[in-house]
């Protein structure tokens, strides 16, 4: 799985996958000031790539 993800958003946001099943699938992500707004929160366009998958 790891050389799928070279160059994607997956690997420069350092998304972890933690679980892989058919009907569930749990991935971790830091937030850290590569995801962070100004304001200190995460960013929402990362919320939203998430929501819309």
């Amino acid at each position: 799985m790891a050389s799928r993800m070279r160059g994607t958003l997956m690997e420069a946001l350092d998304i972890e996958f933690v679980e892989l099943g058919p009907e569930k699938v749990v991935a971790t992500m830091p937030v850290n000031e590569a995801t962070r707004q100004p304001a200190g929160m995460l960013h929402g366009g990362l919320r939203w790539h998430w929501l819309k998958r």
